[in-house]
């Protein structure tokens, strides 16, 4: 009886290993869910021997000795699952680290290329000059923007909001 339990353990570990995990994990459902649904007929059973007791107690050890059986396939195929994960996790890892390395080399060739040193000083100048052209025309949009939420502030209507009333402890 115990070389059949180690037999059908094998032979169950070596269909666990050969499915999909999605499909060993409604494998390993519907043997837990047939090995619960034996022992509620064994037991059934039980109830209509004269030696209830005895006939209860081995099927509790049927139940058991399957339970564990299906157990170590249960354990196999989580570790299964995790390293699956940490495969996967270790993937997305390297594909982060050479995607920030293509990025530093990419930027370290683009540093690397002459592009300001070759200019000459009127062209830079020129784009000094459209710099701060462009800055000079962000203050203005800047100063235009708070002049008229000062205006607006000053031409409401309706009087500032009461202040908040002080707590009672800090009076």
């Amino acid at each position: 009886m115990m070389w059949r339990t180690q037999f059908s353990v094998a032979l169950g570990l070596l269909g666990v290993m050969a499915m999909p995990v999605s499909a060993q994990t409604e494998q390993l459902q519907a043997r837990r869910a047939a090995i619960e649904q034996t022992y509620q007929q064994d037991m059934a059973v039980c109830y209509q021997r004269f030696d209830v007791v005895s006939c209860r107690n081995e099927a509790r050890e049927k139940r058991i000795q399957t339970s564990a059986a299906l157990r170590k396939d249960e354990l196999a195929h989580n570790a299964r699952e995790r390293q699956l994960a940490a495969q996967e996790a270790q993937r997305r890892s390297d594909e982060k680290l050479r995607e920030s390395e293509e990025k530093a080399i990419d930027a370290a060739a683009r540093e690397a290329q002459p592009q300001n040193s070759t200019r000459s000083p009127q062209v830079k100048q020129s784009h000094d000059n459209s710099e701060r052209a462009a800055f000079e025309q962000k203050q203005r949009e800047a100063a235009e923007r708070r002049n008229s939420i000062e205006k607006r502030l000053r031409e409401r209507d309706k009087p500032p909001a009461a202040p908040l009333p002080l707590p009672e402890a800090a009076k």
